[in-house]
């Protein structure tokens, strides 16, 4: 299990500049620094579930899945595809780690992947860059979201019924049986968020 990190900050999905904030799908990649890892014991002891309620895998918490994850996808432009899904759902699982004002479009980013799938979701994203280049400090373009359900109040949640620490990881890699399958696993945990969120109180 992997103890404690430095971590570059990851851009949150959602804000004002989608370019900036890793939405887009050509350059504006998110910036990841380099991560440190000190084993401890004690550190292990207490970290043998994520905050979202999961287990630690074998690479440690979620956490530990979503820097690598975003690490692996830089040179994979077919994993890419789904680091918005990625993004959104670990800040909506995770929230001390996002911003709530931006909690509310990401929620909606994911019904927009579980209605029109990811292609959808990278035309999408494509549109936000373009739009925030012409039409500067005027903020997201709400319509393609407009159809879909606000987020609904509540605590953070737990207990989602897909989390990162369980992705399977073969040879250091995500995607060891292919960007397809990979991204059914993530498509997995967007449902799950979806799901969970939708029903809490």
């Amino acid at each position: 299990m992997l103890g404690q990190r430095r971590l570059g900050r990851e851009p949150a999905v959602g804000a004002v500049d989608p370019a900036r904030d890793g939405l887009a799908q050509v350059g504006g990649h998110p910036a990841v620094e380099h991560v440190t890892v000190v084993h401890s014991p004690m550190i292990q002891a207490m970290t043998d579930h994520c905050d979202c309620g999961a287990p630690a895998g074998p690479l440690g918490r979620c956490a530990d899945y979503y820097y690598a994850i975003l690490a692996e996808e830089q040179a994979d432009p077919d994993m890419y595809r789904w680091h918005n899904p990625v993004v959104c759902s670990y800040l909506l699982q995770h929230p001390a780690e996002g911003h709530a004002k931006h909690f509310d479009v990401q929620f909606r980013w994911l019904q927009l992947l579980l209605d029109q799938g990811v292609d959808a979701v990278v035309r999408v994203a494509a549109h936000q860059v373009a739009r925030n280049r012409h039409t500067s400090r005027q903020g997201y373009d709400m319509t393609p979201f407009e159809t879909y359900a606000p987020l609904p109040p509540g605590a953070a949640a737990t207990g989602f019924r897909a989390s990162f620490s369980a992705l399977p990881v073969v040879g250091g890699s995500f995607v060891f049986d292919g960007a397809e399958a990979y991204g059914r696993r993530v498509e997995a945990i967007a449902a799950a968020t979806v799901e969970r969120l939708s029903g809490r109180t």
